[in-house]
């Protein structure tokens, strides 16, 4: 007891002498270490005598949020609630060693149904994008508008996800109630989705595959909660892949306006535009005034996906934030084949893409000069790493990737950057910083060692003699 009480009390000075120093775990792991190797017969004598060997007990980790890659999304709260708008907060922080691209956040209100079936009620996204460096965390705000949100409890999740669809991140904020009486309700639990012809529905989130020369029809329940009668013109937009993703320039048709009664509740049956591109889309719906030129309606996201031969980037990372003339530059690249291609697909097994897919890559700094040779590469798997050399300094780049066909169409591009309040995680300023540390940093070190070596030598003479005494 007497021993580990000086090895506590030698540890406790040593870490105060080096709470301000970074290698203060490498200090002790490097202590204890030594302890263990003098003082061995010390500790074995020491188990001996008394019999047993304590063992601490161990915790389990546990981690808020929901963390999917390097990504977790965590402390998810309402700071402020009004008639028109709420105030959410959450956290977000990139647990991995490089940076994290293309990251845009996003909030849901979710509603439960009888039966306990939760539908998605409202839906926002905000229109930044980010890049998060390694161990970098961000505190993110979103005023969330209530406009057109109809009375009722709601659920808050916030989420993150690329802009090609991948989910990062999911929190939940708690619930909030709200009061508005002047909403139209667009009832998500009784909206279906069908194509022409057919007598089979699909709900708005499986992303029923159709031919662009077909037509998709929209089936809701929409509930005036007002005393006024109103007048209604539907609005649709549309993103490639997700609502997280690029909008979509279309040319919509005109749509006509609909009455609806006081506190009537109607069938209200409508065309959704397609894209003709093959790919997947979200498409968002809700209803204007047609007097205010205001948003009346909460807004839905239903998803489908035009046939054809298409590919898809869902994720791009680079390796760091900042390149030195020389640098290898490491670029991951995540893909996949048409988006017509799941079970149960209408069109079958999906659109095969009969040879090759190329990605074309290049790779630019802040000032779109190029930091590397131009690159073709042959996707051959689902994931491919694609590595190069700097050719200059390459201070915030960005990668510009565009997958090609076999018939040289392009079927998916994507770009992905490094934001301004990025810290780079390598650089000039970095190694002079280094430069600069490491002369204090070795002389510490060393008069940890020489410290270390000398206290445990004498403690084990002492513990030495005093075992010989007691055995004798």
């Amino acid at each position: 007891m007497l021993l580990l009480r000086y090895i506590n009390f030698f540890i406790k000075i040593l870490s105060m002498y080096l709470y301000h120093c970074s290698f203060l775990i490498l200090a002790k792991i490097f202590i204890t270490g030594w302890f263990l190797l003098l003082l061995f017969p010390i500790v074995s004598f020491a188990q001996t005598a008394t019999g047993t060997v304590p063992v601490a007990p161990t915790t389990p980790t546990i981690t808020k949020g929901v963390v999917t890659a390097n990504i977790n999304l965590a402390n998810a709260k309402v700071l402020e609630q009004t008639d028109s708008r709420l105030v959410v907060e959450f956290v977000l922080e990139n647990k991995g060693n490089e940076p994290e691209f293309d990251i845009r956040y996003g909030v849901e209100l979710m509603q439960t149904q009888e039966g306990g079936a939760q539908t998605i009620a409202d839906s926002y996204v905000s229109s930044e994008i980010l890049t998060i460096s390694p161990k970098q965390k961000m505190v993110k705000k979103v005023e969330y508008p209530l406009t057109g949100i109809a009375p009722g409890t709601y659920s808050i999740w916030v989420s993150a996800k690329t802009t090609g669809g991948v989910m990062l991140g999911l929190g939940n904020a708690g619930t909030f109630i709200v009061k508005n009486t002047d909403a139209i309700e667009i009832k998500a639990s009784t909206c279906t989705l069908n194509v022409s012809g057919e007598n089979k529905t699909y709900n708005l989130y499986q992303g029923v595959d159709i031919a662009n020369t077909e037509s998709l029809i929209l089936d809701c329940m929409v509930k005036n909660h007002s005393e006024n009668e109103r007048t209604l013109i539907p609005l649709f937009e549309t993103y490639r892949r997700t609502v997280f993703g690029e909008k979509v320039a279309m040319t919509y048709p005109e749509e006509s306006a609909i009455s609806i009664a006081p506190y009537e509740e109607k069938n209200i049956i409508l065309n959704v535009p397609i894209a003709s591109e093959p790919q997947a889309y979200d498409a968002t719906i809700n209803f204007v005034d047609e007097k205010t030129k205001v948003t009346a309606s909460n807004r839905l996201v239903l998803h489908y996906v035009t046939q054809g031969v298409s590919a898809t980037i869902q994720t791009v990372s680079l390796d760091k934030s900042y390149y030195a003339t020389g640098d290898k530059i490491s670029l991951e690249v995540f893909w996949t084949p048409s988006a017509d291609s799941f079970a149960e697909s209408r069109i079958g097994e999906g659109t095969e893409i009969t040879g090759n897919v190329t990605a074309y890559v290049q790779i630019l700094d802040e000032a779109n000069k190029f930091c590397s040779e131009k690159i073709l590469r042959v996707m051959d798997k689902p994931t491919v790493r694609i590595e190069t050399t700097a050719i200059s300094n390459c201070v915030k780049p960005k990668a510009e990737i565009i997958l090609i066909g076999p018939d040289g169409t392009t079927l998916d591009m994507r770009q992905i950057a490094v934001q301004d309040d990025v810290t780079p995680d390598s650089g000039a300023e970095q190694n002079e910083g280094k430069a600069k540390n490491s002369g204090a940093t070795d002389l510490m070190t060393v008069s940890i060692i020489a410290f270390a070596i000398a206290f445990t030598t004498i403690l084990f003479i002492v513990f030495r003699k005093k075992r010989t005494n007691t055995l004798v």
